[in-house]
């Protein structure tokens, strides 16, 4: 079976613009990524695209980065690679670190905030074609342990130099800091076959030859296996690169990398940088000497060690040789000889191909809703997964159900339904809502009430808002006991109501909902307030019972303040307040826009003409700027007012009461000239 590369590159290209990359982004991405499978390093190449998907839909992968320089010199940079593909970061560092090289003679990057970058060596050949020596290298998730050592540490870090030549190929180092790649442990995992000895050791720290070690605790070894054979070298070259990588950028370094998401580990502990790091660099050859010279001389170097007297049966090796002895663009094919590879690339071309599947049925838009509107699903407290769709179903909200209970399966919504109240868009796919709806990330209740006289008003603004049964709230506010918890009296309870707009939960308890309220009252009354308060004879409660009769006064926000100015020069002098809407609460007929002597004769201690002082609790939830008039009232000499004949709302004022009469008069003509006689 043969797939031809440009074929496969153009199905990885298409899986990035799946995830939302932008077309450059996706065309670089999956160049860099065919290329390993074109130097036959499977372990790089097709085989990691399921991994990028899965990164994508941890969040851990932005396909629209804003990669950008934070800090840098005429040769060096930090590049933040904003959580994007590193197989597009790298590239875009190595062109910066190519454009220090061509103005100062090299540039250095160290980047930041990245992820998995590939195979090492794309990075690095591409300063060959400027004539330029370059660098790459990255850390990477901790699978490796230190000589002498028992914990995973460091990531197989791997290193990649490539050198120009003349005639002959460039010279291409490119190798992991470890004994072995991780990829092809995987592929021996596949086999069912044993390790050498010296590439991974038990979680003991013994050499083993368990292909599975590194998933039972063990470790990989670091370049020569043991410390008889070196493997402080090899430990110290990928710290080296940690170093660079990591802790130079301002990545996460050691064992606190962040896995690719195809490995199955996870850093440890807390994150002590940004995302992965990686080091590129590119060394301008004309710094050093003229580059065709140089480029000769390195035809000489490879012709001479090529020449070398080889043992029986093998040739000497120049770096590179191994990734161009694997034919260069043209048809993959899988023979008789290479059937391993052929069973990687097939698994990992439809693991792709699962990948993309599961990305269409989890990011399609998939809801009936109306664009310019929301559906909010309730679930209630014991709802399972049945009722959940049935309110779906019911609803017709579902496009496509098949999709919809495949991906709820697929991510065990069954077994992790949460109550609240959810919103639904017309853009939002399958797994966005799934998501939503197991993490129990409800949308809030947004809670307004204003205008409000009486407690079962506010009963019936608050309790249909909420699960709870309003006659549970009602029995709340009616409670003397539950009144004095939170500082109150039952008259007064409805203080604690301060008129705004809140946003709480859907299925909160009715004693969580009078938490807030008593938050909120005393986030309003702040020690300013308070103190405003006591200058003026008043305490909190008492300055709310005075805002409502303002606020049942008058709506103009600029008249309360003379309004509220009235009332606390009358309750200074001992009269009685004489206010109107006091006795219309009294009398709970709020269709009254007459106050006649009839009504006046009221025996109540809500009726002010009768009773000195304040009534025992408000008439009504004042507005903010009423409370804050009564704080701030206006300082004059006028004892009396009188609604404005013309009906406008605002108010005439006087000082004596033989001008109040006067007012009076005009405004009760006007109230006859309209037949308002009640």
């Amino acid at each position: 079976m043969t797939y031809d590369y440009q074929y496969l590159q153009a199905f990885i290209k298409q899986v990035f613009l799946s995830i939302g990359c932008p077309d450059d982004d996706a065309q670089l991405a999956s160049s860099v990524l065919i290329s390993a499978d074109l130097r036959g390093v499977d372990s790089h190449g097709i085989a990691r695209l399921v991994g990028y998907v899965r990164l994508y839909d941890n969040g851990r992968l932005n396909p629209k980065p804003e990669i950008k320089i934070i800090h840098e010199s005429p040769s060096t940079a930090v590049v933040d690679g904003d959580k994007g593909l590193g197989l597009v970061v790298a590239p875009k560092a190595m062109q910066i670190a190519m454009q220090k090289a061509n103005a100062v003679g090299s540039g250095w990057i160290s980047v930041q905030n990245s992820n998995h970058f590939g195979i090492a060596g794309f990075h690095a050949m591409m300063a060959l074609e400027n004539d330029m020596i370059g660098w790459a290298m990255t850390n990477a998730a901790p699978l490796v342990t230190p000589t002498f050592s028992k914990e995973k540490l460091l990531g197989t870090n791997p290193i990649a130099l490539a050198i120009p030549a003349k005639e002959n190929p460039p010279f291409v180092a490119d190798f992991a800091t470890t004994a072995v790649a991780y990829g092809k442990m995987e592929i021996l995992q596949r086999k069912g076959s044993p390790a050498p000895l010296g590439w991974v050791q038990d979680k003991d720290g013994n050499p083993t030859d368990d292909a599975n070690a590194v998933k039972n605790g063990g470790a990989l070894l670091p370049v020569g296996g043991d410390r008889e054979h070196g493997s402080h070298k090899g430990y110290g070259m990928g710290a080296i690169v940690d170093i660079l990588s990591g802790v130079l950028s301002g990545a996460n370094f050691g064992p606190w990398v962040p896995p690719f998401a195809t490995a199955g580990f996870m850093a440890a502990g807390e994150q002590v940088g940004k995302g992965t790091g990686h080091f590129l660099g590119a060394m301008r050859i004309d710094g050093f000497r003229p580059a065709d010279d140089f480029k000769q001389d390195m035809d000489k170097w490879i012709n001479r060690f090529r020449a070398a007297p080889a043992i029986e049966g093998q040739s000497v090796l120049i770096p590179g040789d191994p990734e161009r002895e694997f034919p260069h663009k043209t048809p993959i094919k899988m023979v008789k000889n290479k059937l391993v590879r052929y069973l990687i690339l097939a698994v990992s071309f439809f693991a792709a191909m699962f990948s993309y599947y599961i990305w269409q049925v989890a990011k399609t838009p998939n809801f009936k809703v109306d664009k310019e509107k929301s559906f909010y699903l309730l679930i209630p407290e014991g709802a399972n997964f049945e009722t959940v769709w049935d309110s779906l179903s019911t609803n017709k909200i579902v496009e496509d159900e098949l999709s919809f209970k495949f991906l709820a399966k697929f991510l065990k919504y069954k077994e992790a339904v949460k109550p609240g109240r959810y919103k639904i868009t017309a853009k939002m796919g399958n797994y966005e809502l799934i998501k939503k709806l197991r993490s129990g990330d409800q949308d809030a209740v947004k809670l307004t009430f204003n205008n409000v006289r009486l407690k079962k008003d506010l009963v019936h603004k608050i309790g249909n808002k909420f699960t709870f049964d309003s006659t549970r709230f009602q029995e709340l506010l009616d409670s003397e006991v539950i009144a004095q918890k939170y500082g109150f009296t039952k008259e007064t309870f409805m203080c604690m109501f301060l008129p705004n707009t809140y946003e709480m939960y859907w299925n909160s308890k009715p004693e969580k909902v009078l938490d807030r309220m008593k938050s909120e009252y005393e986030r309003f009354w702040t020690d300013e307030r308070k103190k405003k308060a006591q200058e003026i004879g008043l305490d909190p409660i008492k300055a709310q019972i005075m805002a409502s009769i303002v606020e049942g006064e008058t709506k103009k926000a600029d008249e309360k303040p003379r309004v509220a100015g009235v009332y606390m020069n009358r309750l200074r002098d001992a009269m009685p307040l004489g206010a109107d809407p006091t006795v219309i609460f009294a009398h709970q007929d709020f269709t009254i826009k007459r106050v006649t002597k009839a009504l006046l004769q009221i025996d109540s201690p809500y009726n002010t003409y009768k009773v000195v002082g304040l009534p025992p609790g408000p008439i009504n939830l004042p507005d903010l700027t009423s409370i804050d008039a009564v704080l701030n009232y206006e300082k004059h000499e006028f004892m009396y007012f009188c609604a404005k004949e013309d009906f406008s709302g605002y108010h005439n004022f006087a000082v004596t009461y033989s001008d109040h009469l006067k007012n009076a008069a005009i405004y009760q003509e006007a109230l006859n000239k309209r037949n308002i006689m009640k």
